[in-house]
């Protein structure tokens, strides 16, 4: 007859030793179980008697303590703690804190309507039957930077950058683009109905540029996480705007992207990183100024330039200053 090892588990319930009993009436061998097991011997045609040698005592404290529990669980969770200490970065939380903030503040904002005198712009000369011509043809400048960007984000005698960042500038030109497109479309006929068709591709810029920056400063993974939110976010808001009439959400992403922006240059360092980023935050600073002052700069100027126009110009300047290191031709790689 082989001699069945004690389980220590055995302590931990009746119905492993009544088991236990179970295989020693199947004359599978000895079955050493606690005193408080015998009942389940009882029921059994087993022969049963007391451990003589060796002696065995058992107290239960010393089986079933707390501190024993706690070690065990010590083990398993310091470890998942460990983990997402070291996935979850300072920056990560800052990240995640900013659009705790956005939510709450676009929660906290009354429904902010498209102001109709909005499509009322200072410039209304018509050239070569061209209606509002300056603000429809200064959109060649969005069109030209675009081009560029894709141009060079296509040639195959660059380096390639990281995949986020490389995403990123894609976004930024790709929107560009449409937003020449867009924007002229808008100003030959400015409505409400128009107005979406300018906004819509703006929002794939505003991405482009916050996942792009991102990446840079944070790293590639963060990158793609906030490309992958920002893109349908932008584009959900411009649809709830066209819907609700409700401009809260497209505001708060747009405002609240450019202080995200400010915020991630002076929390971060520069490393190695080649994107003028000061000078896309300047140039949109500026045109966000002229796009208020369009009636101002028109009477100031007198009637040379209104100020929407120059802030097709200055926006146009912020998107190259974003995708400055491709503009300029330079061979860089960008590795995180």
């Amino acid at each position: 007859m082989k001699r069945l090892p004690l389980n220590k588990g055995a302590v931990h319930g009746y119905h492993h030793d009544n088991r236990s009993a179970s295989h020693a009436q199947a004359d599978e061998g000895i079955a050493i179980i606690p005193s408080f097991g015998l009942p389940a011997c009882r029921n059994r045609k087993v022969v049963m008697s007391r451990l003589i040698d060796p002696v065995v005592n058992l107290e239960f404290h010393e089986i079933l303590t707390q501190p024993q529990s706690n070690a065990s669980m010590k083990k398993i969770v310091q470890p998942a703690l460990s983990h997402l200490r070291r996935s979850f970065s300072r920056t990560d939380a800052i990240g995640l804190v900013a659009i705790l903030v956005a939510i709450l503040v676009w929660a906290m904002l009354p429904a902010i309507p498209q102001n109709p005198s909005y499509h009322q712009f200072a410039d209304q000369r018509q050239w070569f039957r061209v209606p509002h011509a300056a603000d429809t043809l200064s959109n060649i400048a969005f069109a030209l930077v675009g081009f560029v960007g894709l141009v060079r984000l296509a040639s195959r005698r660059l380096l390639r950058f990281a995949p986020a960042t490389e995403a990123g500038m894609w976004c930024i030109a790709l929107g560009l683009v449409c937003t020449a497109m867009g924007s002229a479309w808008y100003h030959l006929d400015p409505t409400n109905a128009t107005l979406v068709w300018d906004r819509l591709p703006m929002t794939l810029v505003f991405a482009g540029v916050l996942g792009a920056a991102i990446a840079q400063r944070v790293g590639s993974s963060a990158g793609r996480a906030g490309l992958a939110l920002l893109v349908p976010l932008g584009i959900v808001s411009v649809v709830y705007w066209k819907m609700t009439g409700d401009l809260s959400l497209y505001l708060t992403l747009q405002l609240g992207g450019i202080a995200g922006l400010l915020l991630l240059l002076l929390l971060t360092r520069k490393g190695d990183d080649s994107v003028p980023w000061v000078w896309v935050v300047a140039w949109y600073v500026l045109a966000k100024v002229a796009e208020f002052a369009d009636q101002g700069i028109w009477d100031a100027t007198r009637g040379l330039i209104a100020g929407h126009t120059l802030k097709h110009l200055l926006a146009a300047a912020a998107g190259a200053a974003a995708l400055w290191p491709l503009i300029r031709g330079a061979d860089w790689r960008i590795q995180h």
